[in-house]
């Protein structure tokens, strides 16, 4: 199936029709609403369509004592109306005669459509008018293609004007099980394909590039009526939905956690800006699926060329992706770490890959501008980070980190690239974490010494301290790898942590008088660095540094915990 992105100016009133005029093509939002009430639903109708929804969900199994005449005389856009038992993680308790019969009523009512299981199709005696949209659900996983088809074939035997497959993603490579099939459907066969779970949500945001008739939207984040599922706003803002469509080159970042990673909205959001015909999605990987999806997902025959056409890759996967990646660039390769694949051209049916690493450069070039800024005095702060994103040469003539003693909190794949920038610039690092073992490792591969993070006389002994644990990251930011009283006035204190803004360590590190380089910094930089990487193009610098301030600064002033100090929260340090 080809699709095109959806032309909202097509869209009927409900006036006007009762099913939707733009082609099978198109992919449209539906605003599922969660209201309980006659009143609140006809309030949620209105507010949806202003929000951008091209159409809504009704869920009667969530009004009590619903009006349907009412709701539907009130709707100012096309509206399926649907009743979900418990069985179908639905709300509606009663008989299933009486299940359906609220369904025909909603037909014969003029409902645009009705949403019925495939298998009760036989127990809904009229419809009316209503197009008929026959539903199959798994909320525990993803049959095969096989199985996928055998069942689109049966809804569609079964008189189904719009057949529904909304599948549960376990790995985020069941999303290219309902591709497949979405790709393999007629043109006049609309189908609505998804996975729900955390694993799905690519699914959700990317329905116009593989040919979803419509994805389903919560009106507010924490209003989803299904699991994965995103706001409109969300889909509208953040994924650019309404840009999407079948030529639309997908970028990801592979990790675990994801979820409260900024990479979507700097890099969807220059995108935008050099209206580049491309989307950025996060994509949940456990370290045992990170082969299988980047190996599955560099395949080109799903949907056109699906393969995804650059990655960032966070925690745990940096050091794991090196033996993934067709090529290595030198300095991945040295570091023992990469951030970043960036397609290299194709190999039959599949792209390859290189890996690089941009973390280094824009930590450490952050790292210098603080200690810059200290040297210039009290009234200096560290350069903008638009001014120096982390692609600027590999090498100066002399850093002032040369001769430091730097201290470097963890030895994950983070810590492996700041050990590596430190020594690269003359530097002196000294790696410290909780798991002697894995400091030790990190110390004999970069050449540098290790200690113990209960040692805490260490800080003493530096000049420089960067926390490149997780440590502090959100929701746990009351915590923080390095006790306060270990922080001294003539220190620069550095930590990757970018969310929240303001982590434990920095404010610790503000208290104590020390040049405190945020964790937003680096990530800005880095980012930088990899969309030039990915487009060939001179990225919006300014745009992307003032997106994420502005984001992460918002999140600060609305849930920033004031906790006191606990101590490091994991041994990932």
């Amino acid at each position: 199936m080809t699709v095109s992105a959806v032309d909202t100016s097509k869209a009927p009133s409900a006036e006007s029709s009762n099913v939707l005029t733009a082609p099978p093509k198109s992919s449209y939002i539906c605003a599922s609403l969660t209201a309980e009430t006659t009143e609140e639903c006809i309030r949620q109708m209105a507010k949806a369509v202003e929000a951008g929804a091209d159409l809504v969900e009704i869920r009667l199994d969530y009004i009590r004592d619903p009006d349907i005449k009412q709701i539907l005389a009130a709707r100012v856009c096309p509206a399926i109306v649907t009743n979900r038992p418990l069985r179908e993680n639905g709300r509606f308790e009663g008989s299933e005669e009486e299940r359906l019969g609220l369904l025909a009523q909603a037909g014969e009512l003029g409902a645009d459509y009705v949403d019925v299981e495939y298998d009760c199709v036989s127990g809904l005696r009229t419809r009316g008018s209503a197009k008929l949209i026959l539903s199959y659900h798994n909320y525990t996983s993803t049959p095969s293609l096989e199985e996928l088809r055998a069942i689109h074939d049966q809804m569609r035997a079964s008189g189904a004007d719009v057949t529904k497959v909304a599948t549960f993603a376990n790995r985020v490579t069941d999303n290219l099980e309902v591709f497949r099939l979405l790709a393999s459907v007629p043109d006049d066969a609309p189908c609505i394909g998804l996975c729900m779970g955390p694993c799905g949500l690519m699914s959700r945001a990317l329905a116009p590039k593989v040919g979803s008739f419509l994805t389903f939207a919560a009106m507010d984040s924490g209003k989803e009526t299904a699991p994965g599922q995103l706001s409109i706003d969300a889909l509208k803002n953040l994924y650019r939905f309404k840009k999407i469509g079948p030529t639309t080159k997908v970028h990801a970042i592979v990790g675990s956690p994801v979820a409260q990673s900024m990479s979507p909205a700097i890099h969807n959001a220059a995108f935008q800006e050099l209206d580049l015909d491309c989307v950025y999605v996060p994509l949940l990987v456990a370290p045992e699926d990170l082969e299988h999806t980047i190996r599955s997902f560099a395949k080109t025959e799903v949907a056109g060329d699906f393969a995804i056409a650059g990655y960032s890759v966070t925690i745990p996967h940096k050091e794991a992706v090196l033996r993934l990646a067709d090529e290595v660039d030198p300095v991945a390769q040295a570091i023992g770490a990469g951030n970043t694949l960036v397609s290299v051209g194709t190999d039959g049916p599949r792209r390859r890959y290189m890996v690089t690493n941009t973390d280094w450069l824009a930590a450490i070039t952050a790292v210098e501008d603080g200690i810059r800024a200290r040297d210039a005095g009290p009234e200096a702060t560290p350069a903008a980070s638009a001014s120096g994103s982390g692609s600027e040469s590999e090498s100066e003539p002399v850093s002032p980190l040369r001769g430091r003693r730097v201290a470097v909190v963890g030895a994950g794949g983070a810590a492996r690239a700041l050990a590596f920038g430190v020594k690269q610039r003359g530097g002196v690092p000294v790696i410290m974490n909780r798991t002697v073992d894995r400091a030790l490792k990190l110390a004999v591969e970069i050449g540098c010494e290790a200690v113990p993070l209960s040692d805490t006389s260490i800080f003493a002994t530096c000049d420089v301290i960067m926390n490149a644990s997780s440590v502090g990251m959100f929701p746990d930011s009351g915590v923080s790898p390095v006790p306060q009283e270990c922080i001294l006035e003539r220190h620069v204190v550095f930590d990757s942590v970018y969310n929240p803004l303001r982590t434990r360590l920095v404010r610790d590190a503000e208290k104590a008088g020390a040049v405190a380089v945020q964790g937003s910094e680096m990530f800005i930089r880095q980012a930088i660095a990899q969309f030039e990487l990915w487009t060939n193009q001179k990225a919006p610098a300014e745009l992307m540094a003032s997106t994420i301030l502005g984001i992460l600064k918002e999140k600060e002033r609305k849930q920033f915990p004031r906790l006191p100090f606990t101590g490091p929260a994991t041994d990932e340090c």
